[in-house]
């Protein structure tokens, strides 16, 4: 038995169906996307001109424009923007996440000590007899034991004529020891008593302490 079917207007006939046209319509968008993003920065090289029309500079060959667009860190940030200006806001949503996840601090030390785990402080060595150790003295010390005679002072002196054991001047009545810096107490004058202790700056609190005691004591005489 034959059905009778639903005759078909001239335009139904001619346009396809709607559900057929959505799905190839989305297909190709998705498709068309990146070559419309290759075509765009396309446009932005004039290869006639030798130009990059993004950074607005001209090149005197192909190969310096060519290294331009691979090397130049002004290219690539310019791209960079002209891109994101094309993006889509959850686009732009989704990269700005990316972004701040590789931001991100990453502790390397905490990360080894989960992977190898963390080793056990070494033990104090016990010291025979208490007390306080000395400090250790972690700086550079040039003039710790004196001044040499390979200085640049000494071989300028040399050169106009000093001898090492002489003094200084014409007829050799100057100092014959050089001026060392020597510290004194905070808040004294020039001239008041205990106000220097022959102390310098590169030695010890220890040395100095004792320096300073020696001095009051020849002054309590």
């Amino acid at each position: 038995m034959a059905m009778d079917l639903p005759k078909l207007s001239a335009e139904d006939r001619l346009s396809p169906p709607r559900g057929l046209v959505a799905a190839y319509s989305g297909e190709s968008d998705s498709e068309e996307e990146p070559e419309r993003a290759v075509e765009r920065e396309e446009k932005l090289t004039d290869w006639h001109k030798l130009a990059c029309l993004l950074c607005r500079r001209q090149f005197p060959s192909k190969e310096a424009l060519i290294r331009h667009q691979q090397l130049s860190g002004l290219h690539k940030q310019n791209l960079e923007i002209h891109r994101r200006a094309h993006l889509s806001e959850s686009e732009l949503e989704a990269l700005e996440k990316t972004d701040m996840e590789q931001m991100k601090y990453r502790d390397r030390a905490a990360e080894r000590r989960e992977k190898y785990g963390v080793p056990e402080p070494p033990e104090p060595k016990k010291r025979k007899y208490g007390g306080i150790a000395p400090a250790t003295v972690d700086f550079e010390q040039p003039t710790r034991d004196g001044l040499g005679s390979d200085n640049i002072g000494s071989r300028m002196l040399q050169a106009m004529g000093w001898r090492e054991g002489s003094g200084l001047g014409r007829k050799k009545q100057g100092i014959i020891a050089p001026i060392e810096a020597q510290t004194r107490v905070r808040g004294s004058g020039l001239g008041a008593r205990g106000s220097s202790y022959g102390a310098t700056a590169a030695e010890s609190y220890r040395e100095s302490l004792h320096k300073a005691m020696l001095t009051r004591f020849h002054e309590a005489e």
